[in-house]
C-alpha cells in the first residue's frame, strides 16, 4: 500500500503533463500490450540456464518486469519450465535465486527443475535452503500445497485463484519417476474442483508431438530415456507420451501442460482431448538458442474474462518487443481443440521453381572451405540462399526460406566429378535449427558423412499448387503432405517403405521422385512393383544395400503434367518405358547416358532424377549425377554405392525449364475472393481452367467486418429455387444457414443432398457490398466443394487509398485523416468499448486495440493527424472545429486523471 500511493501521484502527474503537452508533439511510449478489462495473466519463464551462467541481468530483467506489472497485467502466477541453471553449481544458483527472489511476496511462482539443474544421481542444489529448499520463501509461499518428498522441493504442487476459478499447478522434475507420477495422480484426484496445469521440463517436442520414446526413440533428441544416468535410477523416467497416458489424460480437470528443454526452433503446440472429453493445450517454449541465451523472451498468457479465450504472447522486457510469428502469438479457446499452429500460407506458385547453384571452394573434405554461392539461372520468382557453410546451403524462394509444410524440394548433383570426388545430395528439414529446408551435399560412398562443395540444382514444388507428395518420418508417419494420406505410406522394414497411391495414379501414369530429408548422409532409391506401387529404401551413403530409418520426401509427377519433358528410362536396354516431350536419350556406355532436350541446355533448365530399378527384391543402390557437355547435352552417370563404379540402372527423370517451368495438369482449384476497399464489395470468382463443383461456403470475420444487410447470397437468386436463375446450381435450392444478424459468419449451402452447383471458368458471384470498410481486413472463405473437400481462401483486398489498407485514424474511410475523423473520434473518448466487435472499436477510435478510447488512443490520433497534415496541424484543426470538439482536451484531461486515480486506489 505504501509503495503504491506515491506511484499513483507520479502517474497522475505524468498524465497531466502529457495531456497539457499534447499539442506540442510530446510522444508517449506505451507499455507492452495492455490486457483487457477482467483479464488475468499467467507468466511463463522458459529455460534460464544461460542467464544464470552468463547473463544474470537478463534473468533479473524478466522477474523485475513481472514484479512491476503484477497490477497492470493482473499476473496471478509465474511458472518456470526448468533448466534454471546451466550447471548444478553454487555460483549459478546464486544468480538464479537473486533473480527469483524479486518475486517473493509479490506474485506466487512454481518451478519444475530441468536436467541441467541436477547431478547425474538426481541430487540438486535446488533443494538446498540456500536456494529453493523447504525453509525458503519459495517453499513457504501461501500457494504451496505440498511436496513429493520431505525436505525436497523439486516436485511440488501449488494452488491459486484467478478471481473466479481455482487452479492447481503440478510442478514435476525432469523425466519424472514412476512414484512421482503416482503422487501427482493423487494430488490431482484430491483437487477435483481445480483446473489443473502440468509443469515439467521435457514433455513436448518441436515437431508438434509429445516426446515418445516408444515410437521415435533417439530421433527425438534429448528424450529423458536417452539420459541413461537418470533412466537407470530407481523409478526410471517418463517422457511426454508416458505422462499423457499415465497422468494427464486420466483426469477431467487438466487444461494445460507447459514445458521447455527442446532446442531447434524451441516451440511446439498440441491440443488433445483427455479420456473425459476435456481439452488439454500443451505448449513448448524455449529461447535459449537466441542472442545472449534467449534475449529475455518469455511467454505471457492472457486469460480473458469470458473464461474461454486465451491470448498467447511472447515478449522480451530486454528488447521491449514481441515475437509475431504464427507459433509465438496466437489465440486459443480453453474448451476447444485448436488446430496445429501453421504459418500463414505463402504466395502460391503453380509452377515448379528451379535453379542452378554453383558453390565455390574445393571439394576435397580434408582441405575444403566455403567460399561463395552463385545462382546463374533461376525460374521466377528467384531462388537464393540464406545460411551457408561447406556442404550445407539453406534455400530461399523470393527471399523467403522454405518451410517443409509448404512443399517438396528436390535436388540433383550437377557435376559428375569435382576434384576427383563424387557427391550425393539430400534435403534437411531443419539443418540450421530454424525449421527451414537446406541442401546437404555429401561425399558419395563415404559413411563418415563428409560435407563437400559440389554444384547442384534444386526444384521447389508447392503443396498449395496441387503437387502430390509428402514428407515422411522414419517410422512411416507423414509429417506433411498434399494428396497423400497415411494409409498410402507403409513402413515395411528398416529403411523400407511402400508407397501406394491407391485410386490415385500408379507408376504407369507418372513418375515418383524421392530424396532423403536429413542432414544425415543418406540416399533414397525406389523400385516399381508389379502392382504399380513403389518400394522405397533409405540407406547410408557409404554402406552397401543396407536400409536406415530416416526422414525422406517424395513427389509424384503425372505424365500429363503441363510442359513435362521426361520419362522412365532403362539404361541396360537403352529404352524409354514411358516418356513425354521432345528429347533424345543415347547410351554412351555402361552407366553413362547422353540426354538432349530439343532447344534446351543446362543454361535454360535443370534435371531431377531418381533411381527406379530392381535389385532382386530390393531397390537398386545406385546414385545419379549429371553435368553439361558444353554443346547442349546432359551427360548422366549412374554409379553403384559404395564402390562408385559405373553401373546401368533404371531411373525416372524430368527437365525443369527456367523460363517455362512445368505446372500441374489442370486440376488445381483456383477460386479467389476479391474485396473492394472502395465499395466493400465481395466477389467470388473461378480462375481455374475448369469448372469447379461447389456445395456451399462460409464467409468468416473474427473482427465482425461483415454486414448481413448488404449480402446478396446464392440462395433464391442463383440457385435452383423458384426465384433463382440456376447459374450456380441449376437443379437444387440453397439455404442460408448463418444467423441473419451475424457480423462474423455469412454461410449458405445446398442442404438437399443434391449434386451441388458449378462455378464455371471465369464465372464470378457478386456477394454484395458486404465488407464493413475499416482497417480490419480479416476475411476468410471456407468453400465446400462437391468432392467433400473444404478450401480456405483469404480475401484479396484491392482498391483503397493508393491501393493500400485504410490507416488506423481514417475513421470515416475516405482515404485521408481530417477534422471529419476527429468528429468521429472525440464522442467516444474514455468510453468502454470492450463489448463491441473489433471493427466497431476500430471505428470508434480504439487505435491501440485495448478495448477503449483513452489517452493513448488520443496520442496516436494526434500523431497520425500531424503525420498526414504537417506539424502543428492538429492544434489548427481544433481551433476550427465546432464546439464541443474544441474543448475535448480539457474534459479529457480531468477524466483521465480521475480514471487513473480510481485504478490505482483499488
Amino acid at each position: 500500500m505504501n509503495s503504491r500511493f506515491p506511484r499513483t501521484h507520479r502517474l497522475c502527474a505524468v498524465f497531466i503533463f502529457v495531456l497539457l503537452s499534447a499539442v506540442f508533439s510530446v510522444n508517449v511510449q506505451a507499455d507492452p500490450l495492455p490486457i483487457l478489462p477482467g483479464s488475468w495473466t499467467l507468466a511463463i519463464l522458459p529455460d534460464t540456464q544461460n542467464y544464470a551462467q552468463s547473463y544474470p541481468d537478463i534473468y533479473t530483467a524478466q522477474t523485475q518486469w513481472i514484479a512491476d506489472h503484477v497490477v497492470s497485467h493482473n499476473i496471478k502466477m509465474v511458472l518456470h519450465e526448468g533448466d534454471v541453471v546451466n550447471s548444478n553449481v553454487a555460483t549459478q544458483w546464486n544468480n538464479a535465486v537473486a533473480s527469483m527472489r524479486i518475486l517473493d511476496g509479490v506474485v506466487p511462482y512454481a518451478i519444475a527443475p530441468g536436467n541441467h539443474d541436477y547431478a547425474s544421481d538426481r541430487s540438486t542444489l535446488f533443494n538446498s535452503n540456500d536456494y529453493f529448499g523447504s525453509e525458503t520463501p519459495y517453499a513457504t509461499q501461501s500457494t504451496v500445497g505440498g511436496f513429493f518428498e520431505a525436505g525436497k522441493t523439486d516436485n511440488s504442487y501449488h494452488t491459486f485463484n484467478d478471481g473466479g476459478t481455482d487452479w492447481l499447478v503440478i510442478a514435476l522434475e525432469y523425466g519424472p519417476r514412476n512414484q512421482v507420477v503416482d503422487w501427482a495422480n493423487q494430488v490431482v484426484a484430491d483437487h477435483p474442483d481445480h483446473k489443473a496445469i502440468l509443469l515439467t521440463h521435457a514433455y513436448m517436442y518441436d515437431t508438434e508431438v509429445r516426446y515418445d520414446w516408444a515410437i521415435y526413440g533417439d530421433t527425438q533428441a534429448w528424450n529423458p530415456h536417452d539420459y541413461t544416468a537418470f533412466a537407470n535410477l530407481p523409478g526410471g523416467v517418463n517422457d511426454g507420451q508416458e505422462l499423457w497416458d499415465k497422468l494427464v489424460k486420466l483426469h477431467d480437470n487438466f487444461a494445460f501442460v507447459f514445458s521447455g528443454h527442446v532446442l531447434h526452433d524451441g516451440t511446439g503446440f498440441l491440443s488433445s482431448v483427455g479420456d473425459h472429453g476435456n481439452v488439454v493445450h500443451q505448449m513448448l517454449a524455449n529461447y535459449q538458442m537466441d542472442t545472449m541465451g534467449g534475449n529475455g523472451y518469455m511467454r505471457l498468457l492472457e486469460f480473458l474474462a469470458d473464461g474461454e479465450t486465451v491470448e498467447v504472447r511472447t515478449y522480451s522486457p530486454v528488447t521491449n518487443e514481441y515475437m509475431e510469428e504464427y507459433d509465438q502469438m496466437f489465440t486459443l479457446n480453453r474448451n476447444e481443440v485448436h488446430p496445429p499452429l501453421e504459418p500463414e500460407p505463402p504466395t502460391t506458385y503453380y509452377h515448379a521453381i528451379g535453379a542452378n547453384l554453383v558453390f565455390g571452394g574445393p571439394a576435397d573434405p580434408s582441405t575444403n572451405t566455403f567460399n561463395d554461392v552463385s545462382i546463374p539461372q533461376s525460374a521466377f520468382p528467384g531462388v537464393g540462399t540464406l545460411q551457408v557453410n561447406t556442404g550445407d546451403f539453406e534455400i530461399s524462394v523470393d527471399g523467403e526460406g522454405l518451410i517443409y509444410q509448404h512443399g517438396v524440394l528436390l535436388a540433383s548433383i550437377t557435376q559428375n566429378v569435382r576434384d576427383g570426388i563424387r557427391a550425393t545430395v539430400e534435403v534437411g528439414r531443419n539443418s540450421y535449427s530454424d525449421g527451414l529446408m537446406a541442401l546437404s551435399i555429401m561425399q558419395a560412398g563415404n559413411s563418415a558423412g563428409n560435407e563437400i562443395n559440389v554444384n547442384a540444382s534444386v526444384a521447389w514444388f508447392m503443396f498449395n499448387a496441387g503437387w502430390q507428395g509428402a514428407h515422411v518420418n522414419p517410422d512411416g508417419t507423414i509429417a506433411a503432405s498434399h494428396g497423400v494420406t497415411q494409409n498410402m505410406v507403409t513402413r515395411t522394414g528398416t529403411g523400407r517403405y511402400t508407397i501406394n497411391l491407391g485410386a490415385q495414379p500408379t507408376a504407369n501414369d507418372g513418375m515418383l521422385f524421392a530424396i532423403a530429408n536429413n542432414n544425415g548422409n543418406t540416399v533414397v532409391n525406389t523400385r516399381i512393383q508389379t502392382d504399380g506401387t513403389w518400394d522405397l529404401r533409405v540407406q547410408d551413403n557409404g554402406v552397401d544395400m543396407v536400409g536406415e530409418d530416416a526422414n525422406f520426401s517424395f513427389l509424384f509427377l503425372p505424365y500429363d503434367t503441363e510442359g513435362l519433358i521426361g520419362g522412365r528410362y532403362d539404361g541396360a536396354s537403352d529404352t524409354h518405358i514411358a516418356s513425354a516431350g521432345d528429347f533424345t536419350m543415347e547410351k554412351l556406355g555402361v552407366g553413362r547416358y547422353q540426354l538432349n532436350v530439343t532447344g534446351e541446355s543446362s543454361e535454360t533448365g535443370m534435371l531431377i532424377m531418381t533411381v527406379a530399378d530392381n535389385f532382386g527384391s530390393l531397390p537398386d543402390d545406385n546414385f545419379l549425377t549429371y553435368e553439361a557437355d558444353g554443346v547442349g547435352n546432359f551427360l548422366i552417370e549412374a554409379r553403384d554405392l559404395p564402390v562408385l563404379s559405373l553401373e546401368d540402372t533404371q531411373f525416372v527423370w524430368a527437365f525443369i525449364s527456367f523460363d517455362d517451368p512445368i505446372t500441374m495438369p489442370s486440376t488445381v482449384t483456383d477460386i479467389r475472393l476479391t474485396v473492394d476497399r472502395d465499395t466493400g464489395n465481395l466477389t467470388l470468382k473461378n480462375f481455374s481452367s475448369f469448372e469447379v463443383g461447389i456445395r456451399g461456403y462460409s464467409i468468416l470475420s473474427s473482427g465482425g467486418a461483415l454486414d448481413p444487410a448488404d449480402w446478396t447470397p446464392v440462395a433464391g437468386r442463383l440457385d435452383g429455387s423458384p426465384t433463382g436463375d440456376g447459374t450456380v446450381d441449376s437443379d437444387n435450392p440453397w439455404t442460408i444457414v448463418s444467423d441473419p444478424n451475424s457480423h462474423t459468419d455469412l454461410s449458405e449451402s445446398e442442404l438437399s443432398g443434391g449434386d451441388g452447383g458449378l462455378l464455371g471458368i471465369d464465372q464470378a458471384i457478386d456477394l454484395g457490398n458486404t465488407w464493413i470498410q475499416s482497417r480490419i481486413e480479416d476475411l476468410i472463405v471456407a468453400l465446400e466443394l462437391t468432392d467433400g473437400k473444404t478450401v480456405y481462401l483469404h480475401g484479396s483486398f484491392v482498391g483503397g487509398p493508393g491501393g493500400q489498407a485504410y490507416v488506423r485514424s481514417d475513421l470515416n474511410t475516405d482515404g485521408s485523416i481530417t477534422a471529419d475523423d476527429w468528429l468521429l473520434f472525440y464522442p467516444n473518448t474514455l468510453a468502454d468499448l470492450s463489448s463491441l466487435s473489433l471493427v466497431e472499436t476500430a471505428l470508434a477510435g480504439d487505435l491501440d486495440n485495448d478495448g477503449d478510447n483513452d489517452l493513448f488512443d488520443f496520442e496516436i490520433f494526434k500523431a497520425d493527424f500531424e503525420a498526414a497534415n504537417g506539424s502543428g496541424s492538429f492544434a489548427q484543426m481544433l481551433a476550427g472545429v465546432p464546439e464541443p470538439a474544441g474543448w475535448i482536451l480539457l474534459v479529457f484531461g480531468f477524466a483521465v486523471v480521475f480514471k487513473f486515480k480510481d485504478i490505482f486506489a483499488g
